[in-house]
């Protein structure tokens, strides 16, 4: 399986193949590989294959100890999900691995809702933001993008590289509302769009 993955084009390395978690793990080239001539490499090789995937919701309404594994027992019954990696009522989240196309976000959010919490689906949101010049400005642009309604996280904001990195809830934040809070930070020129 391993020789199959690693012919492909575009694929870059092949990082592990497992078979206690019968899985496989590549890095590839970002828009060069698609995720169905990986499943065609691996069933050309004599195996199935399917894509997984890792989905993060929201999850309010965890008030005790005993709450996330309710979230978590209800979400491992999805058919689908192949693992639920954690719940956590510190960043009131659960992530889940689904296969790709066979699980919907709907289905995950009404296992958790069937336990009487309330969830929704969280996307991260890569921003190109132009205008950072000093030490100071990667705190500014968190703590402007944090207070946009909607946002969950603000995972990172690098000079280095000219990105921030947010988790919204999916659907609740535009990616207009992203870059008007960036722009609108006062006594600076930041400018911000989504990465490509």
């Amino acid at each position: 399986m391993q020789d199959a993955l690693s012919k492909v084009a575009g694929v870059t390395e092949v990082v592990s193949v497992s078979s206690d978690t019968n899985t496989a793990v590549v890095k590839v080239a970002k828009g060069k590989v698609t995720t169905e001539t990986l499943v065609k490499a691996v069933e050309g090789s004599g195996f199935s294959a399917a894509a997984i995937e890792e989905v993060t919701l929201s999850v309010t309404g965890m008030t005790c100890d005993a709450c996330p594994s309710k979230v978590q027992d209800a979400l491992s019954k999805v058919a689908g999900v192949t693992e639920v990696v954690s719940v956590s009522t510190d960043t009131n989240t659960a992530v889940v691995k689904v296969v790709k196309g066979k699980v919907t976000t709907d289905a995950l959010i009404k296992a958790v809702e069937s336990q009487n919490f309330s969830a929704a689906a969280i996307e991260e949101v890569t921003l190109s933001v132009t205008g950072m010049t000093c030490d100071a400005c990667p705190s500014k642009v968190q703590d402007a993008l944090s207070k946009v309604a909607g946002v969950t996280e603000v995972v990172s904001v690098s000079t280095d590289t000219n990105t921030a990195v947010v988790k919204v809830v999916k659907g609740k934040v535009t990616t207009d509302a992203l870059v008007k809070a960036v722009a609108a930070i006062e006594g600076h020129n930041f400018g911000a769009k989504v990465a490509d």
